[in-house]
């Protein structure tokens, strides 16, 4: 991963497709195992932000 440009409103990152893969994987297991009640506090996002990324993320990888 290497950072590409950085400013107030945005931050532009170069992901490997492996990097990518596992940043999804990431962002699915807190989907699977952190409970309703406690995964806005502990993501910093809600569970329909996080499920949006995911799905963002799932578009942007290669076709295998």
């Amino acid at each position: 991963m290497r950072l590409v440009n950085k400013s107030k409103t945005a931050t532009v990152l170069e992901c490997t497709p492996e990097e990518l893969a596992m940043i999804g994987n990431a962002l699915n297991e807190s989907l699977e195992v952190i409970e309703e009640w406690e995964f806005a506090a502990r993501m910093g996002a809600t569970r329909a932000e996080v499920e949006e990324l995911l799905a963002t993320l799932s578009r942007l990888q290669p076709p295998e």
